[in-house]
């Protein structure tokens, strides 16, 4: 069971993110309901979904090797920032902290709280699942990732890629998940994830910013939800961050 939890924590993060594996013939394949967009430019070859989770995933793998190698001896600081390099550039963040923090906080946010927010909330992400991370092993996992079926991807703005996680120690272990990636010009940005089927990551994220907030709520008896700044929401969870990094 203790095997099984690292396995779906590991899965979580990489995938926040931007994970994705070895390609194979067959299995589920349930993609978002496309919406109407406008198809990329011409001059502009969009990545395949599949291809764009496998390269990912490998570049993930890549770094916890590195970080997690006999002897490194990196602080965890150090490895967050390294985890943090590979994921910022492929994560839809705006919107995930749009949905995660109420749109009132956010519209009388100002660009640079925002953006400080952003980084905040990544690091949050990383942070959460950092302790699955460091026991990362690839030798005892396999990750594959099933091509999208019956559909067009390059005329959806959004995607559901399915995976599943391959406990190599234990079949039954095996874990799906499903990655909500979004169109970013000839690109992919991940914007959520799923576990077998259950609820998603940042809906559980959601809910524990909605705590953060309560408990900033409660500390002023006075101050409604419209009161609470950005600026003061991202002070207390950088606070909850560098208690749980300690180094």
């Amino acid at each position: 069971m203790k095997n099984h939890k690292k396995l779906l924590a590991v899965t979580v993060l990489s995938t926040m993110l931007n994970l994705a594996v070895a390609a194979t013939s067959g299995g589920p394949a349930t993609p978002v309901a496309p919406s109407a967009t406008a198809a990329a430019p011409a001059a502009c070859a969009l990545t395949d979904p599949q291809a764009f989770t496998k390269k990912v995933i490998n570049q993930i793998t890549d770094v916890l090797l590195v970080v997690n190698a006999p002897g490194a001896n990196m602080s965890t600081a150090d490895k967050v920032e390294k985890i943090k390099a590979v994921l910022a550039p492929v994560t839809d963040i705006n919107t995930m902290t749009s949905f995660v923090v109420p749109a009132d906080i956010l519209a009388a946010a100002s660009a640079d709280d925002r953006k400080k927010f952003n980084d905040t909330f990544l690091n949050f992400m990383v942070v959460l699942y950092l302790g699955a991370l460091n026991s990362y092993d690839p030798k005892l996992y396999e990750i594959q990732v099933y091509p999208l079926r019956g559909v067009d991807w390059t005329k959806m703005d959004r995607v559901q890629v399915n995976t599943v996680i391959i406990n190599k120690q234990n079949s039954s272990g095996n874990v799906i998940v499903s990655f909500v990636l979004a169109k970013s010009g000839c690109n992919w940005l991940f914007q959520d994830l799923s576990v077998n089927n259950s609820l998603s990551v940042l809906s559980n994220v959601q809910q524990q910013i909605q705590d953060i907030i309560r408990q900033m709520q409660s500390n002023n008896k006075d101050a409604s939800q419209k009161t609470i700044q950005l600026s003061a929401l991202n002070d207390m969870i950088a606070q909850h961050n560098q208690k749980n990094i300690g180094n």
